[in-house]
């Protein structure tokens, strides 16, 4: 006797075991059918054996994902922090861009009084203007229009109370040196953008193990501790207390020069002082502001940019918990390269092979008993596999493929007979229950 198909013991059934009218039912004919049977039953000892190995390993992934756990939590902790940092940026600039339009209105005041300068005037009528004055000492100058002649008389008298051009010196000493450190101040923030940019591309694809764990801040330098005990720091990033400190010294510069811009308005009618030089400072000021509104769009399109970067890490912490996890994709895939998978060696117990799809899709199998019965596990929806089977040295080996397995009727797969012959099976699957065969034999 032997293990045949579910197919075959119906089969077997019926010629067995003949309605009384056609023939006898003899008890060797019920023992032969008692035996194929018995052939035909799944092994229960492997079975529960390779249950207990799935159970194992499910167990081992549970105790796998939980450990993982802390360090996701810690990085959407570290992500969090980082977007309140972010906000307290795109509010100091803000502030900042504010404060700057508010100078940049003084300045336009300015520029329109040093035009008005110009103008000679007698009773309200313009009589022309003029290029160049250049007085020296604490004077004071009232300008009459000479109708009839080239010029104006000009008479200079001394006055003591009248504010200098020392003083007005000094102002545009002081008013420099801000914008100077201003500057330095800004291309210290394009040093440390630059080192936040690069550290944001180094972080990169994070793999499992490299995750980040820990992360320290200490004035400017914050170091941060990975999964695997390894660490790395990024230097240069302005601190909050640092950035309030710049702030705190705008807040200071702008009253100063309100307070200087002032005092230049009661005096503008005794200041000493060049037109033509007042307005080459104005146009280099004015260059300046330029500059500097340039550096405030860039940082403001930094900021929008870095959102959206942190946005997009902390969206994507969650998904790192599926690294080692099943994958679903929707939608078309385009893949450059190659894709393969894991060829799994299929054993034979008790004279049976089986193959789990849940494994992989490519199987090998070479024949070691003269019947082998071949059983397919696990089968998906829309799956493909392939088997390459191998005969025995003696080329004595055949195959009974399970009734999981639909093949031509009247032209079922047999084994081809030669020393180390190769076959290939082909499978697809509709459902979870059957498996449809196409074979190519003796590949050589």
């Amino acid at each position: 006797m032997s293990q045949i198909s579910k197919q075959a013991l119906i089969v077997d059934n019926s010629q067995s075991f003949p309605n009384n009218n056609v023939g006898d039912i003899t008890p060797s004919d019920l023992r032969s059918f008692n035996v194929n049977m018995i052939d035909s039953l799944v092994n229960e000892i492997p079975y529960q054996s390779f249950t207990a190995s799935v159970t194992n390993s499910i167990n081992l992934l549970n105790q796998f994902s939980a450990s993982q756990q802390p360090s996701f939590t810690n990085l959407n902790a570290f992500t969090a922090s980082q977007l309140v940092l972010n906000t307290g940026y795109n509010a100091a600039t803000y502030s900042l861009d504010a404060r700057l339009d508010s100078a940049e209105i003084n300045l336009s005041n300015l520029n329109t009084w040093s035009q008005s300068v110009n103008e000679i005037k007698d009773d309200g009528i313009l009589q022309g203007y003029s290029t160049r004055l250049h007085f020296y000492g604490l004077v004071s100058a009232s300008i009459v229009p000479n109708v009839n002649g080239a010029i104006a008389s000009i008479d200079i008298l001394q006055d003591g109370s009248k504010v200098g051009t020392g003083s007005y010196n000094a102002f545009t000493s002081s008013t420099n040196q801000r914008i100077d450190s201003l500057e330095v101040f800004s291309g210290s923030a394009k040093i440390s953008i630059a080192a936040l940019n690069a550290f944001t591309a180094s972080v990169g694809p994070i793999q499992t193990g490299s995750l980040v764990n820990t992360a320290s801040y200490s004035g400017t330098t914050i170091t941060y501790t990975k999964g695997d005990g390894s660490s790395f720091t990024n230097v240069g990033i302005q601190n909050t207390a640092s950035f309030n400190s710049y702030t705190s010294s705008i807040n200071s510069y702008t009253s100063s020069t309100n307070g200087r811009l002032n005092n230049l308005e009661a005096a503008s009618a005794s200041v000493n002082i060049s037109v033509a030089e007042l307005n080459t400072f104005t146009s280099s000021q004015n260059t300046k502001n330029t500059t500097l509104q340039a550096l405030t769009a860039s940082l403001l399109s930094y900021t929008s940019s870095n959102d959206i970067k942190w946005g997009v890490l902390g969206s994507q912490s969650g998904s790192w918990a599926l690294i080692n996890a099943s994958n679903t994709f929707s939608g078309s895939q385009t893949i450059t390269g190659s894709v393969y998978g894991n060829v799994t060696s299929l054993s034979t117990v008790s004279a049976t092979a089986s193959m789990d799809l849940s494994k992989g899709n490519f199987f090998t199998l070479t024949l070691s008993a003269p019947v082998t019965t071949i059983q397919a596990t696990n089968i998906k929806a829309g799956q493909t596999a392939n088997l390459l089977i191998t005969q025995n040295v003696s080329g004595t080996g055949s195959i009974v493929m399970a009734s999981t397995f639909k093949q031509q009727s009247g032209n079922f797969y047999t084994t081809t007979i030669s020393s180390s012959a190769q076959d290939l099976l082909s499978f697809v699957a509709f459902d979870t229950s059957s498996l449809y065969l196409a074979n190519v034999k003796n590949l050589i």
